[in-house]
């Protein structure tokens, strides 16, 4: 504390300020360090059974865009339609089983064209009824823990018509009516490792660099996509289930120069 007050950021009267504790993280550059100091800060108060000013309203607001502003820039590349098709292609030549060629073109297909995250497709559940297939997502991200279902059908206005025609094309061959929607013959679900490795393998075949493409880079191309048909912010939003526009106005906007 003796640094704090010869800074003059704190006052030499204890307990600390809000407006103390928000001049004195303007001494440091990195967002670890602030934190670090703050903890220090928080504990000094509690043991003297002061009110903590670290937990005001504006210093954890602070911290947080402090956060976000010295976040590393997210290096993954968005995954366009034309390496989709690429991707989707190679599994002719890495796949030789035809289950896991059209099981894998549907998870291609439906991770872009739904907006998934990996995470979400490889738990989805699905029933098929009256000719429409059901994806039910358990315990969606940013959705408090609800199960959300998305609806597919062939209704080219809404989705890809091949995307449509390659998951259709896997319910005809998976034999098992419900349960896991992407699952192997004997019924055990298709894991985000298995996936992921894929991908990776269908990239490196195409001639990319691995470490730029992630399994989200299906959900960021979806994003940069979208904007590219005309669809609104909102629309986009909603498609994608986002909570907030942030990350979505960082997908739009980073990548907006990329031919799609």
């Amino acid at each position: 504390m003796e640094f704090l007050k010869q800074q003059r950021t704190l006052s030499e009267n204890m307990p600390a300020s809000t407006n103390s504790v928000l001049l004195f993280t303007a001494n440091f550059l990195a967002d670890s360090t602030v934190a670090a100091n703050l903890s220090s800060i928080a504990y000094s108060h509690n043991l003297q059974g002061w009110l903590d000013p670290t937990q005001t309203f504006l210093v954890r607001k602070c911290m947080q865009v402090y956060a976000n502003k010295c976040r590393s820039p997210d290096k993954r590349l968005p995954i366009t339609p034309e390496l989709l098709r690429q991707l989707v292609m190679s599994l002719v030549h890495n796949c030789k089983s035809h289950y896991h060629r059209v099981l894998l073109k549907a998870m291609y297909l439906l991770a872009f064209h739904t907006f998934l995250r990996v995470g979400e497709m490889t738990k989805m559940r699905h029933k098929t009824t009256n000719g429409l297939l059901d994806l039910t997502i358990s315990k969606c991200k940013h959705h408090h823990g609800r199960n959300i279902t998305i609806q597919v059908h062939a209704n080219i206005r809404q989705y890809d018509f091949f995307a449509v025609s390659a998951m259709h094309a896997y319910t005809r061959i998976n034999s098992l009516p419900h349960g896991h929607f992407v699952s192997f013959t004997d019924g055990s679900p298709v894991s985000r490792k298995i996936f992921t490795d894929n991908v990776r393998l269908s990239l490196f075949f195409t001639g990319c660099d691995t470490a730029l493409y992630k399994g989200h880079s299906f959900r960021i191309g979806a994003a940069s996509y979208a904007t590219t048909l005309g669809l609104s912010e909102s629309q986009i939003q909603s498609m994608g289930r986002w909570r907030s526009r942030p990350m979505l106005i960082k997908y739009i906007f980073e990548y907006r120069h990329l031919p799609f």
